[in-house]
């Protein structure tokens, strides 16, 4: 609501002149130059918060107090996944190629969910997105080059056009199963 990235306690104090509470999740922000603006809290319940700390460790970084760090084995890693992927390879080989080359994770080997989720997320081209917590609108926030991306946007935009091709296939494929003949499939 002030326009800035990041909190700023002296900036606050000169602009906002007081807060209102309700008994909802509404709070009324007075600003010193007579401006009335509106804010609704919305409380992340355990499972939400899991997927909106805007510190998760993406794997191929690493958080410190200067923000994002590359781990230089994991960002290969990274690469290496959508190099793989945009070679056509499947998931489950790039998985195992992966791990024949010595890759690994946290938690040991690059899951089949791992390399989904990397080859879906903008994370890599530098871009985080955060759920807002105080917002008029509800909206995420899109926080843009605030760490050093692992691949290029011409990668990652080639990668989403195999994905979406394999997601029509595949929503087929399981529509043409429900219309195989079989009796029992049939209302």
């Amino acid at each position: 609501m002030l326009g800035l990235t990041e909190f700023d306690e002296e900036v606050f104090a000169k602009t906002v002149e007081k807060i209102l509470t309700t008994d909802t999740d509404v709070l009324e922000l007075h600003f010193y130059d007579g401006t009335v603006r509106t804010a609704r809290i919305h409380y992340y319940n355990q499972a939400e918060k899991k997927y909106t700390d805007p510190h998760k460790k993406p794997f191929g970084y690493r958080w410190s107090k200067n923000g994002y760090v590359i781990v230089p084995k994991e960002a290969e890693a990274v690469r290496l996944i959508f190099q793989y992927y945009l070679d056509g390879l499947q998931i489950t080989d790039i998985s195992r190629k992966l791990e024949s080359g010595g890759y690994g994770s946290v938690r040991g080997k690059i899951s089949r969910k791992l390399i989904a989720y990397t080859l879906d997320s903008d994370f890599y081209l530098g871009v985080r997105r955060i759920k807002a917590q105080f917002s008029e609108s509800g909206q995420e926030e899109v926080i843009e080059n605030d760490h050093e991306p692992l691949v290029t946007q011409e990668m990652f935009d080639a990668v989403q056009v195999r994905r979406q091709a394999e997601y029509r296939r595949w929503k087929g494929r399981e529509r043409n199963a429900k219309c195989d003949g079989h009796p029992r499939q049939h209302p």
